[in-house]
């Protein structure tokens, strides 16, 4: 991506997006794996300021997650940098991440793993609070109400276990314990996939209250474009560990740049657009980080594939203000309208 940060802008020459709450600057993360190297992340810049929800979308194994828990430095960067404010938090020690660690939380996929089986919810609340040194016990307490009440859940369950709750309750309870610390940024891993259908519509509603209430900025971790189209102000979409496509997330839905965007589009007939065009359908899995394709690392599985593609690798470019994408053709994919996708594509996301 050659520094361009996920909002389709540059950082200023020499010097970080202070505005931003939390900027990855070319951020590569490698893993081992035998004898060599597997680039999990690859060049990815992304911003993520006050009050917005920037959202990452792919399908599994796209580097999502693992972008993730790198913004959080549980993952070791292989290049680049992570700035908090503006400060570059790439390398300082963890005695020294205290206002970042209070500032930036995380909700994850599983509720019911994240969550000690052993302690209370009380406990589990009380517990951020007891390691950053916030209120006496009597604050705290009062605290931990308020907590509860946010996330539609009386004090009634104060002394309950994670394994006496339903999946949505127990996420209840990880996303209050993520809003202990008063956070300026969450970032939500997949919150609702793991849930029931009937669940999940509720936790949505309940993320975007809290952002309401609280002013908080989310990065939104996602595979589902229809819970993003309906959560985020900004989306980037991730392939084999980089950023093909980025841009407002109503632009994005309505007129994908990339073709693989458009074929994740087409696997969600639930977001409202016209239909009746051709769709773009992708065949096949990701390719192995291992293995990876010469060219344009779509090219294997995109259906509007060129001779160029096969050979040359695109530089994500400014398409037009605010939008970025890595394909050779952008917006004039040959043979297929992807202004819209098809309202008939099944049903898989």
């Amino acid at each position: 991506m050659n520094g361009t940060v996920a909002d389709g802008t540059r950082a200023a020459a020499g010097g970080p997006d202070s505005s931003a709450i939390l900027a990855a600057e070319s951020v590569s993360v490698f893993f081992a794996a035998g004898r060599r190297s597997l680039a999990a992340v690859l060049d990815v810049s992304l911003a993520v300021h006050a009050g917005e929800t920037v959202a990452l979308v792919g399908e599994s194994g796209s580097g999502k997650s693992t972008l993730a828990l790198a913004l959080m430095r549980a993952r070791e960067l292989r290049q680049g940098r992570l700035l908090f404010r503006g400060r570059d938090i790439t390398r300082q020690r963890e005695s020294r991440l205290e206002d970042y660690r209070r500032q930036v939380q995380m909700v994850f996929q599983d509720p019911h793993s994240s969550l000690d089986p052993r302690m209370t919810v009380g406990r589990i609340l009380a517990e951020p609070l007891r390691a950053h040194r916030i209120g006496d016990h009597a604050q705290r307490d009062e605290r931990i109400r308020q907590l509860l009440a946010d996330v539609g859940l009386g004090e009634d369950v104060l002394e309950r276990r994670p394994a006496q709750f339903s999946g949505g309750q127990r996420q209840r309870i990880a996303i209050a314990r993520a809003l202990a610390l008063d956070p300026r940024l969450v970032i939500a891993d997949e919150p609702v996939s793991a849930l029931d259908v009937s669940v999940q519509a509720q936790i949505v509603q309940l993320l975007r209250a809290l952002q309401r209430e609280h002013d908080m900025a989310y990065l939104l971790v996602s595979h589902d474009l229809p819970l993003v189209h309906h959560l985020a102000t900004r989306v980037a979409v991730m392939y084999l560990g980089r950023i093909v496509e980025s841009g407002p997330v109503d632009e994005v839905v309505r007129r994908p740049r990339h073709p693989y965007t458009a074929a994740l589009l087409a696997a969600a007939p639930s977001i409202d657009r016209p239909g009746g065009r051709e769709r773009i359908v992708l065949t096949g899995s990701p390719p192995s980080p291992m293995a990876r394709p010469t060219g344009c690392e779509f090219h294997p599985r995109c259906p509007v594939a060129r001779d160029r593609c096969r050979t040359e690798a695109p530089v994500f470019e400014i398409v037009t203000p605010g939008r970025g994408a890595a394909c050779f053709y952008p917006g004039e994919l040959p043979g297929i309208d992807v202004s819209s996708t098809s309202a008939r594509a099944e049903e898989h996301v």
